[in-house]
């Protein structure tokens, strides 16, 4: 009793893509915004004996804007070429917790993050129903660390509505704000 949470989250995304046949080109744009608000009221039992009861306050509020733009070009007959580049500003990751009844200030942390990612991937369709893909994207952290990581995939559809993958990749996550910097002061 007396433990809580809040929630608020809001978005907007805006997509344009337009075909250019007689090239054999196909642009994408995008842009978005995102808003995104928690807070929360926790009672923790300290059980030491006589056990006692503790109330912690958190917020985390962030904010953040990005874009990407892509260009996929129809290279010959059964090869495709795709190249973009994704942006995206964590412009605001705040994160605040507070022990209630000592009034201490376990977080109050601002920072910020941006994330630039380009990437490049190619297709070539060596039968009507099997497809070798190869691609790569790099990621450029700001404040944490870089990434680049390949893809490779042969497809194949032996039957209508039945497909085998065979695929190899690999992926980063960066840790996020709350993984790099939260506490509340017990630990």
């Amino acid at each position: 009793p007396g433990s809580e949470t809040r929630d608020n989250r809001a978005f907007a995304d805006l997509k344009f893509e337009r075909h250019f046949d007689e090239a054999g080109l196909n642009l994408m744009t995008r842009v978005y915004y995102d808003y995104d608000r928690y807070r929360g009221h926790y009672i923790y039992n300290n059980a030491a004996p006589p056990p006692t009861f503790t109330r912690f306050f958190d917020l985390a509020q962030g904010q953040r804007a990005g874009g990407e733009v892509q260009i996929t070009k129809q290279i010959a007959e059964r090869h495709t070429l795709a190249a973009g580049l994704e942006f995206r500003d964590n412009f605001q990751i705040h994160q605040f917790n507070r022990d209630d009844a000592s009034g201490t200030v376990n977080l109050n942390s601002d920072v910020q993050r941006t994330i630039i990612s380009p990437y490049l991937t190619t297709e070539w369709r060596l039968l009507t129903n099997l497809t070798f893909h190869v691609g790569g994207r790099f990621d450029y952290y700001d404040s944490v660390t870089h990434s680049a990581n390949p893809r490779v995939a042969l497809v194949w559809e032996p039957i209508g509505g039945t497909v085998l993958k065979a695929l190899y990749g690999t992926a980063f996550r960066a840790p996020n704000a709350f993984e790099q910097y939260y506490t509340d002061g017990s630990t």
